[in-house]
């Protein structure tokens, strides 16, 4: 069955918020059934993948699935994962802890009919926990400054693509953890495809939410991704995409 709009939620040990999750998103697919949403567990060590694939409704297996891979690669290489399984018009990229509302999604899709892409731009007011806001804003004015990128915002948990321009970016993405979100909008860019802005606010019962993220190891991981994606735009990485291809391919196999 093919579905207008494809969600990619990454996920990677949740079991404390995994069940509340899909009874979320359960609802919201049986609410709208032009959505389908994948789960990608990115080598969870707890009990996420097995309470999420527990959690799902019968009558909703074919409209939410979960898959994932034994080793934690980062949430760049779990939305590309995600990505083979996506059909539709739209493909929208979020936070698997529901940082932000699913209520937002029509709007995205929405604005996906004017634009190649939408991205989520964070509101001023937003309360983050301390790490994430430190991090974010540095790296977002690090990328500013080596990209030339005027977006207000690189990396909130909530992006959308047309389903064409997501087939045409996504084999040229390489990075597989938090700058992920930089270089997707480098190819973006690069192609010269169109972009929209829309606010977001994350969600009230998320700002005290425990972090993954690693102050100093992720910060100099982000660095060094940074200096890759640099390079690779250098050499013209992101100029030499196949389109006919690629989507030749994704009508072939689904990706």
């Amino acid at each position: 069955m093919t579905f207008a709009v494809s969600v990619i939620l990454p996920v990677y040990n949740e079991e404390l918020v995994a069940r509340v999750v899909c009874e979320e998103v359960s609802a919201f697919a049986d609410a709208h059934l032009e959505y389908r949403f994948i789960f990608v567990d990115d080598g969870s060590t707890d009990r996420t993948m097995l309470i999420l694939e527990q959690s799902i409704p019968d009558s909703l297996r074919d409209r939410v699935i979960v898959i994932g891979h034994a080793i934690n690669r980062g949430k760049g290489y779990a939305i590309r994962q995600g990505f083979r399984h996506a059909t539709g018009f739209a493909v929208i990229l979020m936070d698997g802890d529901l940082a932000y509302s699913l209520q937002l999604l029509p709007a995205f899709v929405d604005n996906l009919g004017h634009a190649d892409a939408v991205l989520g731009v964070r509101s001023r007011t937003d309360a983050r926990n301390f790490r994430r806001r430190i991090l974010g804003l540095g790296f977002h004015q690090i990328a500013r400054f080596m990209f030339a990128i005027n977006n207000r915002d690189t990396q909130a948990g909530i992006k959308g693509l047309t389903l064409k321009a997501a087939a045409r970016v996504m084999p040229a993405l390489t990075c597989s953890r938090f700058a992920f979100d930089v270089e997707l909008i480098v190819a973006l860019r690069t192609l010269n495809l169109s972009i929209k802005e829309l606010e977001v606010k994350v969600e009230a019962d998320h700002h005290g939410k425990p972090s993954h993220v690693r102050l100093i190891a992720d910060s100099l991981q982000m660095l060094a991704d940074l200096c890759r994606i640099k390079i690779l735009q250098c050499f013209g990485k992101y100029n030499r995409i196949d389109l006919c291809t690629r989507i030749g391919e994704h009508s072939q196999t689904g990706y």
